[in-house]
């Protein structure tokens, strides 16, 4: 659309399939999406942390799930007390 706009000539979208750790089981899914947004965030060139095979072959530790679990647990609970709410 925006090509059009500009009266550019459309290109095909190339689609990237980042490698990305899989969790082992169905309850930590939440937790492993929180930890790859902030691994992605947090690095100069996040393109190219998508394009690294070896980075992300193998799941997440415990101990950075559970640092994550810590995190969320001290955000929920400041956000309640902040909005004053029963905790």
């Amino acid at each position: 659309m925006y090509n059009r706009m500009v009266r550019r000539p459309d290109r095909p979208t190339q689609w990237m399939t980042p490698i990305c750790p899989q969790q082992p089981d169905d309850k930590q899914c939440g937790y492993y999406v929180m930890k790859f947004i902030e691994s992605f965030m947090v690095v100069e060139d996040p393109i190219q942390l998508l394009t690294r095979q070896d980075r992300f072959s193998t799941p997440y530790t415990n101990d950075e799930i559970n640092i994550m679990r810590d995190r969320w647990i001290h955000y929920v609970k400041a956000e309640a007390e902040r909005q004053q709410l029963p905790c």
